[in-house]
């Protein structure tokens, strides 16, 4: 958590070595950080980075589709205008064929708000 906290500061204060550092950890910890519920604070725009960045640590992308479900979720009302930019993000084709198809079924937060069936319709 202190990472992004440190990262929005080294933002704010125009500091390049501490931005680059404390986004290296949050991209390390990217999973413990969605697990402990400490993404949910960022923005679009950060959450953006974090997902689209290569050098993103996670054990697969089923769990950056979660995280992205779930920060929607977290206030979905404010958040759903972002759905389609960040499910574009997440490496959809790195998902297995049954999450795939089961896609709008187990994240209906996500088929709620973004057209789905084009995205799926790219992976094939």
């Amino acid at each position: 958590q202190n990472c992004l906290h440190y990262w929005s500061l080294a933002e704010q204060v125009v500091c390049e070595e501490l931005r680059r550092k404390a986004r290296i950890v949050a991209l390390k910890y990217f999973e413990e950080l969605h697990q402990y519920g400490h993404l949910q604070d960022v923005d679009s725009l950060r959450l953006s980075k974090i997902v689209k960045s290569k050098k993103l640590r996670s054990s697969n992308e089923q769990v950056v589709l979660e995280a992205v479900a779930a920060w929607l979720n977290f206030d979905l009302p404010g958040r759903k205008q972002y759905a389609e930019a960040l499910l574009r993000l997440v490496r959809l084709p790195r998902l297995p064929d049954s999450e795939l198809q089961n896609l709008p079924q187990r994240w209906p937060v996500l088929a709620t708000t973004v057209a789905l069936q084009p995205l799926l319709d790219d992976v094939k």
